[in-house]
């Protein structure tokens, strides 16, 4: 399957067809071409889906894409700023623009790109130009050749500055990269001049296997003169040949991340720019004068291109946090191909030099490792770039790569190694607290702690003679050991035994500290894995033991009121002598019930109980509303066990404190996990409490059959007590 790339996006058709500024005529031209695109969308969906089943056994031609997007001549189409002829120039092109990709839909994949590649043994690629004589139809591409390989300058302009920036991308290509023409293989490079009447765009047509231009019009000209333009367009067709990514989602914003960087490097080694001197605008010769902008894309800035009413506000974001899954633009290519490009200036810019010397070396060798799957998220590819950097530069240019992806918002989730990662995926279904616990300590990362000759003593000890739930059966000597019963007495709160020397207890400290951190990002993992899988009953005792760990005492346990401040072994046999065993029940006291149980003077009763309003008081409802019958067009779900039905279900989640509640000086985050009676995962909310000021009201879908048996769990993060379970039958 084919899709066109357009430098004129269809978000910014969107914004054409949507812009008040834009007359009524253009502006439903506009979605009435909108409108048609995705009616012809919906019609092909089962034919796509099949195409993509088929794509690894027959390659289909990648996308044809145009330098200009659509969303840029949706606006223009659309603005009451541009006169009738300009703004129906827009509306034709983006027809045009919205043919292509539905052509690209249409059409099956059946041919081999090894079937359309140049033939072997050839010592360089062939450069013809060709003038298209302003038509508008593919089919009569590439129209008459003006100007072919080692012809004298024709006397059109456009024709000689193809030619010449053609040659120029090729020669970057080979003399940077070692690469020759688009396949490694001196392919010929074909390109058409003058193609439609004003055309505002440029594109490599991937089914064509050539350059397309369009002369431009009242905003958006000089295509065959940007010398970004074509190796942007030219490096889609080298990407087919490297590492070939999806053109949808994070796979498709990398493959017009990875062309707007070699765009941008060929830009700069034509102006001999460095990094830090570029202005690292994509696109800014296209931009006539009076609009208001400076380019199409900003690399230093993403976001900051353009701000004219008759092309909208340029929607292209830097970072992460602005991620949001769409539809539009096949998953918002154009739109957050911002975050890697911003993530490439800023590897750039702190190696120094020129982009190509090593940011670009790093990038291009990761295109070639193999390591970049076809679906390839952004994470994927930075953590591709990484291992490329330490392997050709070492460990310090690696560090490098990996700040500048940290910075915009790609990070390691957990900062565990690959090794890790596996040992935990492999964790079976429903573990119990023991294999959870005994599962994270067996982590990679636990294999600095190895048991030290002053330590033997004291974990033979905490093993054998200290009454902890899940002691080690034989001989305790490997580190993942000490891990696991370091954890365990400390969460008993028996202290630990006196086998150990004073400076061996120092070491111990430091250790136990690193350990904990260690063990908040394994466990945090674990429950994911588990949520990934839908196992419900894995991720409530994860975070049964998530919560355990961070509060040092045991969920369930008689311990609780130990973290409490102020509240030592001692005072904690009064209370439950007094049968106070909850810190729900102590903050239920008087202050004088306090101060009595505890032989304590005023003002320790009030200051008790100012600590302990700020200790979450949860609760929580489920209820079924009614039936839910999907769309005819939703797909059932094949997970579904037996005969599921959904159910439209109304959750309140919220706390019965006077104020938002506060512990260890912070708003607590809180866990909702909502599972079937077989333990699969229903729901899962997390939040912080300050979120449910006022009660929070959630309507979720629950597949589920009817007369089972549903568990919700409600508790807040690293706080024991906090629990509040609620069973609904269905």
């Amino acid at each position: 399957m084919s899709y066109r790339c357009y430098i004129v996006p269809p978000h910014l058709l969107k914004a054409i067809g949507e812009s008040s500024h834009n007359p009524d005529t253009i502006r439903e031209a506009a979605r009435a071409a909108l409108q048609s695109h995705h009616a012809f969308t919906a019609k092909r969906k089962s034919h796509i889906e099949a195409v993509i089943q088929s794509r690894r056994s027959s390659r289909a031609p990648p996308p044809t894409r145009p330098f200009v997007p659509a969303h840029v001549l949706r606006h223009i189409s659309e603005s009451e700023h541009v006169d009738e002829e300009a703004r129906a120039r827009a509306a034709r092109d983006l027809e045009h623009t919205l043919h292509l990709e539905s052509r690209a839909k249409h059409r099956e994949e059946g041919a081999q790109i090894a079937a359309e590649v140049a033939k072997l043994g050839k010592d360089a690629p062939q450069r013809s130009i060709y003038d298209a004589e302003h038509t508008s139809s593919e089919r009569q591409l590439p129209g008459k050749l003006v100007r072919a390989e080692g012809d004298k300058a024709a006397k059109d302009k456009t024709v000689n500055q193809a030619y010449d920036n053609v040659g120029t991308v090729l020669e970057f290509y080979k003399d940077k990269f070692k690469w020759n023409s688009i396949d490694n293989k001196n392919m010929d490079v074909i390109s058409s001049v003058h193609f439609g009447q004003q055309y505002e765009n440029a594109f490599w047509d991937s089914e064509e296997r050539q350059m397309v231009f369009g002369d431009g019009g009242e905003f958006l000209s000089n295509f065959t003169g940007c010398i970004d333009v074509i190796g942007h367009e030219l490096t889609h067709a080298v990407t087919e040949h490297t590492s070939a990514l999806d053109y949808q989602g994070q796979p498709g914003a990398l493959n017009e991340h990875i062309s707007d960087v070699f765009g941008i490097m060929i830009k700069q080694k034509v102006q001999d720019e460095t990094s830090q001197n570029a202005d690292w605008l994509i696109g800014e010769d296209c931009i006539l004068p009076g609009v208001k902008g400076v380019a199409l894309r900003s690399m230093k800035a993403p976001g900051t291109a353009y701000d004219d009413p008759r092309f909208g506000k340029d929607p292209q974001v830097d970072n992460m946090k602005d991620y949001v899954t769409m539809y539009e633009d096949n998953g918002g290519v154009h739109i957050y191909s911002g975050i890697p490009n911003k993530a490439f200036y800023l590897v750039a810019k702190a190696f120094g030099g020129y982009s190509w010397e090593k940011a670009g070396q790093i990038w291009w060798k990761t295109m070639r490792s193999g390591k970049v799957p076809e679906s390839s998220t952004f994470l994927q590819f930075a953590d591709a770039t990484v291992d490329v950097a330490k392997k050709e530069f070492g460990e310090d240019v690696a560090k490098t790569v990996r700040k500048a992806w940290d910075d915009v918002g790609i990070r390691l989730r957990y900062q565990l190694s690959l090794p890790t990662l596996r040992s935990l995926s492999a964790i079976d279904k429903a573990p119990n607290r023991r294999k959870v616990l005994q599962t994270a300590c067996g982590a990679t990362e636990f294999r600095s702690f190895p048991i030290r000759q002053a330590e033997k003593n004291l974990f033979r000890e905490i093993n054998d003679h200290t009454g902890i739930p899940y002691p080690v059966n034989g001989p305790v000597t490997e580190p993942w050991q000490k891990v696991f019963l370091l954890i365990q007495i400390d969460l008993s709160r028996g202290g630990w035994p006196n086998k150990i020397s004073a400076n061996g207890r120092k070491e111990l400290m430091r250790d136990s500290g690193r350990i904990y951190i260690v063990m908040d990002r394994v466990l945090r993992c674990i429950a994911d894995i588990l949520g990934e899988r839908e196992d419900g009953r894995g991720v409530t005792v994860t975070l049964d033991v998530l919560r355990s760990v961070h509060a040092k005492v045991w969920e369930g346990s008689e311990m609780e009121l130990l973290q409490v401040e102020g509240i030592g072994a001692a005072k904690m046999k009064r209370l439950t002598d007094a049968s106070i065993k909850t810190i729900k029940q102590l903050a239920g006291l008087e202050f004088y019930h306090i101060e009595r149980l505890l032989s304590r003077n005023p003002p320790f009763g009030h200051q008790m109980l100012n600590q302990l309003s700020g200790f979450p008081l949860l609760h929580l409802q489920v209820s079924v509303i009614s039936s839910y019958t999907p769309a005819q067009d939703d797909k059932e779900d094949a997970s579904m066990p037996g005969p599921c039905q959904s159910w439209v279900t109304r959750i309140v989640l919220g706390y019965s404190n006077d104020i938002i509640p506060t512990w260890c000086k912070k708003n607590p985050w809180a866990t909702l996990v909502i599972e079937g009676d077989d333990g699969r995962l229903l729901w899962f909310w997390r939040g912080s409490v300050k979120r449910m000021e006022g009660t929070k009201i959630m309507f979720v879908r629950l597949d589920a059959k009817k007369g089972e048996s549903v568990k919700a769990t409600f508790a807040c993060e690293g706080i024991v007590g906090t629990l509040v379970r609620f069973t609904l039958t269905i």
